[in-house]
């Protein structure tokens, strides 16, 4: 019987927005994860949310919810977890990891209509990008995905890929949903689709084909954040804020782990200074973003704070180092008038 659970995401991405979706998960042996990372039984892609957060296990009379060691805790009913002692779960309780609410509602399926309009009962495949879609759609309503002429006789134009499974469609015909006054382009020449697990193209058996990273494009290609591709004279940029998104999330992940070599005590530091600017407040996972991540990462742009602020607190301050320069160059300065004095007068 697989598990229910209602997840509430809201105060992300830089805007105060909530998002409710239900989720259905298979069992398996071993337990199921929830976190942060790429592939967990339950991905969350939120920067405050461990790699591996907490863990669900079968006991003898239920259910077991158990904190990894996560950087801000596993709140069960408000109750904060003692990591590595599992809980047993009921029907009803409240699971929150950072700002991210997780209702148990238990195992099987409901009666159709249960779940209330609007609030669509899903697998966890695309999960993670779906919580970003819907938070980017409400937090930030331009921020959807877009193909943009970057040069060729159509240039500046865009494409807005607005709904997810439509077929949006490229080429000269006045039937297209770009139309672009290019001659070695075909009428219908390719095909793009954003789905819950990415934008996809296709070409449309054009004349020309499509250039993908330089290469002819065979079959469908999903495409990636900042994609390049050729259609005929014309050049397109893929822009797609959720890809980028978790991209981001990824490569600090990548970027942590190997910071994370460099010594147990930097990795300490960096989380005093994040602790004291934060003031109480959810940081993010201290043991694998905290050098690199102040906030979720935004759309356009990599939220990054720098390096510098782990460090300055151990250097030298800059104006002693120069006062004592000043002091220096005054002695030597009145030296040298001394003894002029002193040729002169003699």
């Amino acid at each position: 019987m697989s598990l229910r659970f209602r997840i509430r995401a809201g105060s992300q991405l830089g805007a105060t927005v909530s998002v409710e979706r239900v989720v259905q998960i298979e069992p398996r042996e071993g337990g199921l994860v929830i976190g942060r990372r790429r592939g967990a039984d339950i991905e969350l892609p939120f920067a405050a949310v461990s790699e591996q957060h907490a863990r669900l296990s079968r006991g003898g009379q239920g259910w077991l919810l158990a904190d990894l060691g996560s950087a801000n805790g596993t709140f069960l009913n408000d109750h904060r977890l003692t990591p590595f002692v599992a809980q047993a779960l009921s029907v009803g309780d409240v699971l929150r990891l950072a700002s991210v609410e997780l209702v148990f509602e238990g195992e099987g399926r409901p009666a159709p209509g249960a779940d209330g309009p609007g609030v669509e009962a899903e697998s966890t495949a695309t999960l993670a990008r779906r919580l970003v879609s819907d938070l980017f759609g409400r937090g930030r309503p331009a921020e959807v995905a877009r193909l943009v002429v970057t040069d060729g006789s159509a240039r500046t134009r865009e494409l807005h890929l607005d709904v997810v499974g439509c077929r949006y469609r490229v080429g000269r015909a006045s039937s297209c949903n770009l139309v672009v006054p290019d001659d070695d382009m075909s009428r219908e020449h390719a095909e793009f689709e954003r789905r819950w697990d990415g934008v996809f193209v296709r070409d449309l058996d054009s004349k020309n084909g499509v250039l993908l990273r330089g290469e002819r494009l065979a079959g469908e290609r999903r495409l990636s954040d900042g994609d390049v591709l050729r259609l005929g004279q014309t050049t397109f940029r893929l822009e797609d804020p959720e890809d980028r998104y978790l991209r981001q999330l990824e490569e600090v992940e990548a970027l942590a782990s190997q910071t994370a070599k460099g010594g147990a005590g930097a990795e300490s530091a960096a989380s005093g200074d994040l602790a004291g600017q934060a003031g109480g407040a959810v940081l993010p996972d201290t043991r694998t973003s905290a050098k690199v991540v102040g906030q979720a990462a935004l759309p356009r742009q990599v939220a990054w704070p720098p390096f510098a602020s782990v460090s300055q607190g151990r250097r030298r301050p800059r104006h002693a180092s120069l006062a004592l320069m000043v002091i220096a160059g005054l002695v030597l300065v009145g030296a040298i008038a001394l003894a002029l004095s002193f040729i002169l007068g003699t």
